[in-house]
């Protein structure tokens, strides 16, 4: 609860265990440059709020690789 996403994925990448862990984020900010900059922090995805559950469902299977 104290950490921001981006604090959170910088973490992540930083721990050669749990850098393979894929992050999606959900966020209210759809700016070009804050999901550039995510992406570029090592998060695999992006879903800007608010969403229809088919639009995360199909976030996270790209990300996970799974097809349907």
């Amino acid at each position: 609860p104290r950490m921001s996403g981006e604090q959170l994925v910088r973490r992540l990448e930083q721990d050669g265990l749990l850098r393979s862990i894929p992050v999606v984020i959900v966020s209210t900010d759809h700016s070009d440059s804050r999901v550039r900059q995510m992406l570029a922090l090592g998060a695999r995805g992006y879903v800007t709020k608010p969403f229809l559950p088919e639009t995360l469902r199909r976030e996270l299977e790209q990300v996970l690789g799974v097809t349907s």
